[in-house]
């Protein structure tokens, strides 16, 4: 089975959000580019789209909502919080900035989820995808995401 690593672009990034759990409002002074922007690893928040098909590959999952409003207006967009259940029956390498690079299963038994999060011992966190997943968002034309192939 092949996984990747989920990644943002960094091209366009959400202002900052906290990393806490629940229902967030954050101001900001402009939301004109946000529908651009599927994935923010800052932040661990996700667009309405992408959280679409990841309720599928995770079904129970809660996710819970992050809207950002334009300061003086109603305009607003929603977001949610997603950071997937951490997986650890794996053996890892990292790259120089933490993002897994090769990952081997520890036993052949064990269900591997579709999509779980990988932590390197600095404690940032990757979220991993297995191909069925990263081709469902690419059929849905959700090109916001950088995918890198785990060896």
């Amino acid at each position: 089975m092949r996984y990747y690593a989920m990644e943002s672009p960094g091209h366009m990034k959400l202002p900052p959000v906290t990393k806490s759990s629940g229902f967030e409002i954050v101001a900001t002074k402009s939301i004109d580019r946000f529908e651009e922007v599927d994935y923010d690893a800052r932040g661990a928040i996700i667009s309405n789209r992408l959280k679409l098909v990841m309720e599928m590959y995770l079904p129970k999952y809660d996710f819970e909502p992050v809207v950002f409003v334009k300061e003086g207006t109603n305009d607003m967009i929603e977001f949610w919080r997603f950071d997937p259940p951490i997986f650890k029956g794996y053996d890892a390498e990292y790259r120089n900035d933490d993002i897994v690079s090769r990952i081997s299963f520890l036993s052949d038994e064990v269900e591997i989820p579709f999509i779980f999060t990988a932590t390197s011992p600095k404690g940032i966190k990757t979220i991993v995808m297995d191909m069925s997943a990263v081709n469902s968002i690419l059929r849905r034309c959700i090109s916001s995401i950088k995918f890198t192939k785990i060896l």
